[in-house]
């Protein structure tokens, strides 16, 4: 979801250089490729996985050997999972693993084929486009970076938020 004054063209242009971000075929779900045979994405994704099952990588899709969620992982706690893919990504460089400390105040990149839409018409119909946009964050929790979609004049220019499976890097 997009600032109402600001083209869709813009987050779509963000997503495009976003290659490690994982189609994973499924309505909203995204990942990340953080390894050559890895991706990183929610717990409430792979659960919705029935094996066999392709995801696409870049230019090529890619089988699913295993999966692997955080124990008792689900939406709100824990929602995390490591898919391990059929074979290595060659073509598309992983996304490389921050470790250290985000503080509030931090801008951040958030991707995804969520809705699109804008701050006033709300969610749009599903396309399946990658798009990104920059957002603050507010707090940081223990497993959780919260942020907010501020209005235009407190917003960042390209600011937004991804409405599922999110995936977050800090810029």
């Amino acid at each position: 979801i997009r600032r109402h004054d600001r083209d869709d063209a813009r987050h779509l242009a963000l997503g495009r250089d976003l290659e490690a971000v994982v189609d994973m075929r499924l309505p909203g779900g995204a990942g990340t490729l953080i390894a050559p045979a890895w991706v990183l994405t929610a717990a409430h994704v792979v659960q919705l996985i029935r094996l066999p099952h392709r995801i696409r990588v870049g230019e090529h899709d890619y089988g699913i050997a295993r999966m692997i969620s955080f124990p008792g992982g689900q939406v709100g706690r824990d929602d995390i999972a490591l898919v391990q893919l059929d074979r290595p990504v060659t073509d598309v460089p992983p996304m490389a693993l921050d470790f250290g400390d985000v503080e509030p105040g931090a801008t951040i990149l958030v991707a995804g084929r969520g809705l699109p839409g804008d701050g006033l018409q709300g969610p749009a119909a599903r396309d399946g486009k990658l798009r990104a946009a920059t957002n603050r964050v507010d707090r940081v929790l223990e497993k959780w970076l919260v942020f907010r979609f501020d209005p235009p004049a407190e917003a960042l220019d390209d600011e937004g938020y991804q409405d599922t499976a999110p995936t977050a890097f800090p810029q």
